[in-house]
């Protein structure tokens, strides 16, 4: 996937709620509650086109539980280049290089630390609009450096992202 930052879409939350379904259909019960995290959660950002979903589970072992329904569904378990914390499953099928990307953390219910400051930087970009200025113009420089490593892209505003974290948690 060649790394790009386009304008907000208002088919982002559609396209959520589709991944959102696939992947509670796959976990059933196991799946607490979904949210749409990441700039394409935030009306107006621009972003890399990669739908971000976080999910909440009872417990980590049920990703092991349903990873065939996973896989069905088109995810698979992937290494985490920020080591955000939780597990990180990304979208392997795509017909093309622009067809929406998707990916989810999933986090254990008894993970308060990691899904609250998931929230908050979504919560945080969506009503302070000036910070998303400055990460946008940070992420089209590091799309252009990255080229088509998408884990470096996000290696590279990893340290942007810990400090927009600690604004929004302040």
């Amino acid at each position: 996937m060649r790394i790009r930052v386009v304008p907000y879409s208002k088919n982002w939350p559609d396209q959520y709620e589709v991944e959102k379904n696939l992947l509670a259909e796959a976990l059933g019960d196991a799946l607490v509650e979904a949210h749409h995290i990441g700039s394409t959660a935030v009306p107006g950002l621009a972003a890399v086109p990669v739908i971000d979903l976080m999910l909440v589970v009872d417990d980590l072992a049920a990703l092991d539980a349903a990873q065939e329904a996973l896989s069905r569904a088109g995810y698979e378990r992937a290494d985490d280049p920020t080591a955000s914390g939780g597990v990180l499953l990304r979208k392997q099928a795509q017909a093309s290089p622009d067809d929406v990307y998707a990916q989810a953390f999933a986090f254990p219910a008894s993970d308060a630390h990691d899904i609250g400051r998931h929230l908050a930087v979504r919560d945080y970009l969506r009503t302070h609009k000036n910070a998303g200025g400055g990460y946008v113009n940070l992420k089209r420089m590091i799309a252009r450096q990255s080229g088509r490593d998408y884990d470096a892209y996000c290696r590279c505003k990893k340290a942007f992202m810990q400090q927009l974290e600690r604004s929004a948690r302040a």
